[in-house]
Parts: C-alpha cells; structure tokens; sequence
C-alpha cells in the first residue's frame, strides 16, 4: 500500500485587464518570489512607482481568500506567479470639428499563487484514523 501526501494548499489571486507593463510586472514579481506576504505587501505599498499600486491590489485580494479559508497572512509566502495578456480595452476620444479618434490600451493579467508555511505533511492513512468511525456502513 503506498503512502500519499496531501496536496500543499495554495491561494490564487488573480486579476485581468490590470493596466501595467508585462515586463515591469515580472521584474516586480520576481523579486517578491519567496518572500512573506507581510513584507511583500510592505514593499509594494511603499515602493515608488507605477506598477506597486495595482499589484498591491493583487496581493490584498489573495490575502482576502485566504482570510475566508481562516488562514492568516504571517502564514503563506509568495510563490509562483503568471504574467500575460490581458483584453485591449478600447475608447473613443473626441477632437474638433466633430472628429473622434480610438484610443487603444493593452492590459495585463496577473496571477500570484500564495504557499502555505509549515503545512503539516501528514498521510491520508493517518487522516483516516483521526475521523470517528461511521457507523451503519
């Protein structure tokens, strides 16, 4: 009989048509990696520049899940993350003389996975034996 492990829980946070540059976010990104979520959010929160913002709100968002399932934010690291394209969004811009112009702007979708620290790798048999025996079947 082979002995599983459960599977490490993670949070996603993810957000499409964030209006930041692909390469800003993943050299952003890739300097959070491994860090606490506590110290993450610190540095994006008082970091210069125009791409903290709206991956501090990425961050909170995650937070906030995890924050449902009971888990606190001194418990998870920042983990893996996915940059990619998000829509175009697409407006109208008015000039003179009753002429309109389009206005486009690419987007961005971000997705940061949160891990949890010191998850407690038990076996699915020892899971098993703390649930009460079912009775009738």
């Amino acid at each position: 009989m082979t002995r599983s492990r459960l599977p490490e829980p993670t949070v996603t946070a993810c957000q499409t048509n964030v209006r930041i540059d692909q390469d800003e976010a993943r050299r952003i990104l890739t300097r959070l990696e491994g860090m606490s979520t506590d110290k993450a959010h610190h540095a994006l929160k008082f970091r210069a520049g125009i791409v903290s913002a709206p991956l501090a709100r990425v961050l909170e968002q995650g937070l906030a899940e995890a924050a449902r399932f009971g888990i606190r934010s001194d418990e998870m690291t920042v983990g893996s993350w996915t940059v990619g394209d998000g829509d175009v969004v697409t407006r109208l811009r008015r000039m003179a003389h009753g002429i309109a112009d389009w206005i486009t702007t690419r987007t961005t979708r971000v997705e940061v996975q949160f891990r949890v620290i010191d998850w407690p790798n038990l076996n699915t048999e020892d899971v098993a034996a703390d649930r009460p025996p079912t009775e009738g079947r």
